[in-house]
């Protein structure tokens, strides 16, 4: 209501000229819905001389972290009289904790089971998973098979992956609610590097001798074909290869392999015995093999005369 006053002569009107705007008054948050644990920002209008929230607090903007209505008492300069009471509803959802179990501890070319342990409260469900392995691989936000991603099988809830170079990864799972709300958890695994397991050089060796076969590189070691690591044995003709499995502190293992090689021994012959007579020259000579040596001074094929009596004569 608006009174106008005018002179008392009355012998003219008078005018009076009011601007005046109607607008909505009404509450804002920054978000209208939040997710348990996360906050939101409500704002009354400006231009109230005194503000009271229904969470106690007297300005103009208030920060709460649960869902539900909130009213707020705005009191213009004129005084009480001339108060309004706006509110808002927050929707809060539930939000989701990320948890899965796995060993944390692995050599390199192995492959580690995941298994997905996260949980919300109901009514929430989770719908979105995304498995970060550390060493590059992340999955795209999915749920169910995982497919085309490089050195991983099975789901999102159970899925395996293979490591292949040694390092420390921090693997994180990822998960997100029907809600939009979202929650993570990063776990550390330890990938060993193998053991750089060597087998000794090929060797080659003459029928009837012993050889011994020791790798090296790794603290414990185990052969095939029956053979025990540092201690010798006799194999038999032909070229045997045998492979060793090298184990290091760790329990990662790597292989190797040697070739032995036995030759057969050569079937000499000394010729047959001799009889002459005193003075006489005789000439001996080795057969089935390259190189000969005779005991007793002798030279192979070159002549030399015995003394009187029966000796015999041995060649290598």
């Amino acid at each position: 209501e608006f009174t106008s006053g005018d002179c008392s002569l009355s012998g003219h009107y008078g005018y009076a000229y009011v601007d005046a705007s109607c607008g909505m008054s009404q509450l804002i948050a920054s978000q209208n819905t939040i997710c348990t644990g996360e906050s939101t920002i409500l704002t009354a209008p400006a231009g109230a001389a005194n503000y009271l929230w229904s969470n106690g607090a007297t300005t103009q903007s208030t920060t709460v972290t649960a869902g539900g209505t909130y009213s707020c008492t705005l009191t213009p300069s004129q005084g009480g009289a001339c108060s309004i009471v706006l509110d808002i509803t927050i929707a809060e959802y539930p939000t989701p904790t990320a948890d899965f179990s796995s060993i944390t501890e692995i050599c390199a070319g192995e492959s580690i089971d995941f298994t997905d342990l996260s949980s919300i409260p109901i009514p929430g469900t989770i719908v979105n998973y995304r498995w970060d392995f550390g060493d590059g691989i992340i999955t795209p936000e999915s749920n169910g098979a995982i497919i085309g991603v490089l050195q991983t099988i099975g789901n999102y809830q159970s899925p395996s992956h293979t490591f292949t170079v040694a390092g420390i990864f921090n693997v994180e799972l990822w998960v997100q609610s029907a809600d939009g709300c979202e929650d993570s958890i990063s776990i550390p695994v330890t990938v060993n590097a193998l053991p750089i397991v060597a087998a000794p050089a090929d060797q080659t060796v003459c029928e009837g001798v012993a050889v011994t076969l020791s790798g090296a590189g790794a603290t414990s070691y185990v052969w095939d074909n029956g053979v025990s690591d540092g201690i010798s044995f006799i194999q038999g003709v032909g070229t045997v290869t045998y492979s060793v499995i090298g184990t290091d502190g760790n329990g990662c293992s790597n292989t190797d392999q040697a070739d032995v090689t036995v030759n057969p021994l050569p079937v000499v012959s000394a010729g047959p015995d001799h009889v002459v007579c005193e003075g006489v020259a005789v000439t001996l000579n080795g057969s089935g093999a390259t190189n000969y040596v005779w005991d007793n001074g002798v030279i192979d094929n070159v002549g030399f005369v015995a003394g009187v009596g029966t000796l015999t004569y041995t060649v290598v």
